[in-house]
C-alpha cells in the first residue's frame, strides 16, 4: 500500500486495488475473508442461523467477499446459512441500534400492564 494513502481509508484502497487485480490486495482480501470466516461459522455454530448478513461499511465491498466467504464457511460449518450484503451500507449498524431503540420506546409506551398517569393534585 503506498505511503500516501491515509490510514482511515487504507481498508478501502485495499479493496478497490483487489478489484483492478492487484494480487497483493487480492491476498489480503482472501486473509481478510478467512479471518471473517473463523469468527462467523464460530456464530453460525452456536446459534444455527438462516441468514448471515455482511453490513457495515464493509459491505459495499461485497462483491469481492461474499462468494469466498460462503466457501469458507463451507468449510467450516455443518449448514451454511444464506449469506447477503447489508442495503444499508455503513449505516447498517446506527439504525439497527435505533430500530432496537424504538422498539424499546414502543414496548414501554404501549405494553398493558403501564399505570395510568395520576393528576396533579392543587393543594
Amino acid at each position: 500500500m503506498p505511503d500516501t494513502v491515509d490510514p482511515d481509508a487504507a481498508a478501502a484502497w485495499v479493496f478497490s486495488a483487489a478489484r483492478d487485480g492487484n494480487r497483493e490486495a487480492r491476498a489480503a482480501v482472501g486473509r481478510y475473508v478467512k479471518d471473517l470466516a473463523v469468527g462467523t461459522a464460530a456464530l453460525v455454530l452456536t446459534l444455527d442461523p438462516q441468514l448471515v448478513v455482511f453490513g457495515g461499511g464493509f459491505s459495499r465491498s461485497a462483491d469481492l467477499v461474499l462468494d469466498r466467504l460462503r466457501r469458507e464457511l463451507e468449510k467450516l460449518c455443518l449448514r451454511v446459512p444464506d449469506v447477503r450484503a447489508s442495503t444499508l451500507g455503513a449505516d447498517s449498524v446506527a439504525l439497527g441500534a435505533l430500530r432496537f431503540a424504538l422498539n424499546e420506546v414502543d414496548h414501554r409506551l404501549f405494553t398493558a400492564g403501564l399505570s395510568a398517569p395520576v393528576a396533579p393534585r392543587r393543594d
